[in-house]
């Protein structure tokens, strides 16, 4: 098997498919596997030493890893199924801006796209605006600040986040805006950035303007450096020509095989869906995975459950209303600053805040139950983020559940207008079994 790209999804595709007896090849640009984990994700975000050593543990099992190896555009692709893979995943991530993000940009020496700011250690001094939306432009300004604190004088050195959206609309983390705002980064929400201006509009101060209320509002905020977040696509240095593209510039795959327009090519994680949660990307390698060996060997595999229920210990509203309320603390400005500007500045600290916060996962030990008191209002059904609950057809609207969606959140629980649903205790086992669905096929079309 070929996999192009070494980030978490390419990782976790060579992971299952060596469990299932394949040999892979995982190609990747850069130096070190384990894609944005350990060359742009803050360590303030993940433990980099922690990617290094899951990277590490899967290349062990077998895997070989060609480092600083990019596939082509063009015949890249299909060229290594000539060269006897017998099938290609491309997990390439998705690295590239789309676009500009505001006029000028592209010439102007003063422009830094917030990937850059990820990936290297340079400080930028002065007045920094970050603008763009989504985690990317949160990332560059908690690490600009933090740079700017350690490396030279803090009075000299601002940076301001400007988000598009309100605060009560923007799909950014509350605790990590809070976190931003509590290191020094000026948030502006609710202002659209509309242009930069520079020596070519003759502005007595280079800035950026924003505006807000349809634009009846605008004002200028004064910067020595730009930094963009625009929405990122697959770098399309990569992309075999042939292989079908979304009209977002994602590459196009069936939901639920992960099969491209290519045959023998799968594709997966950000450069098929864009930038989600860790969790997302090792899904879609899994996911891969198991396609790939059902294509391949005519044997699909496949999750067999089962539950005991235990009559006890149920798990009251009051818990699940806890676990779905309760925020991050708000972190401290650290006293000290570490060698690693983007590091964690205390351990001990850190691992504190990592016990806090394990605190507030959901229990993966619960189910909910539905006792007799349920009128099938189906408001249970509306909440439910992945559809574990349903309404039968035929008009009986009797209300079923499927456990093996469930990711136990509790907001069923949490929701329920009649207290119908509790969070109980449950054991369970899961088992990998394999079922065969059609011939296999050796080698790629």
């Amino acid at each position: 098997m070929a996999i192009i790209g070494a980030g978490v999804t390419g990782l976790a595709c060579a992971h299952d498919l060596a469990l299932l007896g394949h040999e892979c090849t995982i190609f990747d640009a850069a130096e070190e596997p384990g894609g944005l984990l350990t060359s742009a994700l803050p360590a303030f975000r993940f433990p980099v030493e922690h990617a290094r050593a899951e990277s590490a543990a899967i290349l062990s099992m077998g895997a070989t890893y060609h480092r600083r190896s990019r596939v082509a555009r063009g015949d890249g692709i299909r060229m290594l199924h000539r060269e006897g893979f017998h099938a290609v995943f491309i997990a390439v991530g998705a690295s590239h801006a789309r676009g500009p993000v505001l006029e000028h940009q592209a010439y102007h020496d003063a422009v830094i796209d917030a990937m850059d700011v990820l990936t290297s250690a340079t400080p930028q001094i002065g007045r920094v605006v970050v603008v763009g939306e989504g985690d990317l432009a949160l990332d560059a300004a908690r690490v600009l600040v933090r740079r700017a604190r350690h490396y030279v004088d803090a009075q000299s050195t601002t940076v301001h986040l400007v988000l598009a959206a309100p605060l009560e609309e923007t799909s950014l983390s509350p605790a990590l805006l809070a976190a931003a705002i509590c290191e020094g980064v000026v948030l502006h929400h609710g202002w659209r950035p509309r242009r930069l201006l520079t020596e070519r509009d003759h502005s007595p101060v280079p800035g950026i303007e924003v505006t807000r209320d349809g634009g009846e509002i605008t004002k200028v905020i004064p910067c020595d450096r730009l930094v963009v977040a625009a929405p990122r696509v697959p770098p399309p240095d990569v992309l075999d020509e042939a292989l079908g593209l979304t009209a977002s510039g994602f590459v196009a795959t069936d939901p639920d095989t992960l099969q491209t327009s290519l045959p023998g090519v799968w594709a997966g994680g950000a450069c098929a869906f864009g930038h989600r949660s860790i969790a997302h990307a090792v899904a879609d390698g899994k996911r891969a995975a198991w396609q790939i060996h059902a294509a391949l060997t005519g044997v699909r595999v496949r999750v067999q459950l089962s539950s005991a229920w235990v009559e006890v210990d149920d798990r009251d509203r009051e818990h699940t209303r806890r676990a779905l309320t309760t925020t991050r603390a708000t972190p401290q400005r650290p006293a000290a600053d570490s060698a690693d500007a983007a590091a964690t500045d205390d351990p001990d600290a850190a691992r504190a805040e990592i016990a806090r916060q394990a605190a507030r996962c959901y229990d993966c030990t619960v189910l909910p139950h539905v006792d007799d008191t349920c009128t099938e209002c189906g408001t249970c059904v509306s909440v439910c983020p992945v559809g574990a609950f349903t309404l039968a057809p035929d008009g009986d609207h009797r209300l079923r559940f499927d456990q093996q969606p469930c990711t136990r959140c509790g907001v069923c629980a949490e929701r329920c207008p009649e207290g119908a649903i509790a969070m109980v205790r449950a054991v369970w086992e899961e088992r990998l079994v394999s079922e065969r669905v059609s011939q296999p096929r050796r080698r790629a079309v």
